[in-house]
């Protein structure tokens, strides 16, 4: 399309709320005010009135990514952030929210690690956790963080064990065989 029909489409698109962004809930259908913006920047990166329709969007978009990055959705923010920078919004507008995003990473990589090491998700928290150096986790609380796996393994190893003795006694075993007595386990 020609950047005359793309505009008349973002004016379109700007008329109903849930078309000025792009979906973060499935594939693009690159009919939001913010792709058809980007399609006309492309083609034209000059154009006056799609520079000032990107710097509206985002000052309505910066809302709901600073709203993802307290829900800890950094991807979906990441992601919008990306689509601003690509349609060729000027780099001082998106310099402080990828600050914003580059501080909230180690704060959520951490956040991650606590809850998959509490729902005793070892395999998942030693990943996160491999993590932590590229996104300048400081050593002390990357050990804290592994003590926590350790715990929770030598836990899951307790409860083995008392499973164990629990069956050994169930099943009348307290002193003999001795291999397998809840005495000896």
């Amino acid at each position: 399309r020609s950047v005359l029909e793309l505009l008349s489409a973002t004016r379109v698109a700007c008329e109903s709320e849930d078309l000025l962004l792009p979906r973060t809930d499935g594939p693009s259908r690159e009919n939001s005010a913010l792709e058809l913006y980007a399609q006309a920047m492309q083609q034209d990166p000059q154009n006056e009135e799609a520079r000032d329709g990107l710097r509206r969007l985002f000052s309505v978009a910066r809302s709901r990514m600073q709203s993802d990055l307290g829900a800890g959705r950094l991807d979906e923010a990441q992601r919008m952030l990306a689509v601003f920078k690509s349609a060729g919004l000027e780099p001082e507008a998106t310099r402080s929210l990828e600050t914003d995003i580059s501080a909230a990473r180690p704060k959520w990589l951490v956040a991650q690690t606590c809850r998959a090491i509490a729902a005793g998700d070892l395999v998942a928290a030693e990943e996160l956790i491999g993590q932590h150096n590229a996104a300048g986790i400081d050593r002390a609380t990357q050990t804290e963080l592994r003590r926590g796996v350790e715990i929770r393994q030598g836990e899951a190893q307790l409860g083995s064990i008392g499973d164990e003795v629990r069956a050994a006694i169930a099943a009348g075993a307290l002193l003999e065989p001795a291999a397998t007595s809840a005495r000896t386990r």
